[in-house]
């Protein structure tokens, strides 16, 4: 069964579950980012989040765009000479120092469920990466995975590996970085693996080759 469930996990149905938070950023107003998100201000006088690392914050106060572009605030894009403008990013609001729990049927409106313990910010996309069976978020909304697992493109675009870019007819852009998603805390109903892993309830945990943990959706029988 383990081939099975290594193949299953391959696919990106559920993600190895290794717990521990990402580090922070700390906004002027004391809220928090993820780590590789920035800091924005925000119209109601505090800080937002961008989905993105060193990122450019629009005057309207409420979007961002990727580092090297331009806010393009009458079309709603970014833009860069020689590139395909991008739809601009909404940026989600900064985050206390409060424990949170991640509930697959009642997820936190500023972030979208990637498995029963991991999320990502709202506006991005949960990416599942091949290599360290992790959860990744690809800061943008309804992205394309790339294989492999460490980058992404904006919808309706391409992958191109060998050139590193996204591809859309004629026009190329650089291809996205995945930031971290979160883990959480397991709940009482999951499947224990060992003193640091789990599995959902209603799935069975399985050895990987590289000795980590992953979760077959199979009920052990």
């Amino acid at each position: 069964m383990l081939p099975g469930c290594v193949q299953t996990l391959r696919m990106g149905f559920l993600a190895v579950v290794l717990l521990g938070l990402s580090s922070a950023l700390v906004c002027p107003d004391g809220g928090t980012c993820e780590d590789k998100e920035t800091c924005c201000k925000n119209n109601s006088g505090g800080y937002g989040c961008c989905p993105l690392p060193h990122a450019v914050c629009c005057s309207d106060q409420q979007h961002c765009c990727p580092q090297g572009f331009r806010c393009n605030v009458a079309k709603q894009s970014c833009d860069r000479v020689g590139h395909l403008g991008l739809p601009w990013f909404q940026k989600v609001p900064g985050r206390k120092n409060e424990p949170s729990r991640v509930d697959s049927s009642r997820a936190p409106s500023d972030r979208i469920v990637c498995d029963a313990q991991t999320s990502c910010p709202k506006d991005t996309t949960c990416c599942f990466m091949e290599k360290t069976h992790k959860w990744g978020c690809c800061p943008l909304p309804q992205a394309v995975c790339c294989q492999g697992g460490n980058h992404c493109c904006p919808s309706g675009h391409t992958c191109e590996p060998h050139r590193s870019t996204c591809s859309r007819g004629p026009n190329t852009i650089a291809w996205f970085t995945k930031l971290s998603a979160r883990t959480e805390p397991m709940d009482v109903s999951d499947v224990k693996c060992d003193n640091k892993s789990s599995c959902a309830s209603g799935t069975t945990c399985c050895r990987l080759p590289s000795g980590e943990w992953g979760c077959c959706p199979l009920v052990k029988v």
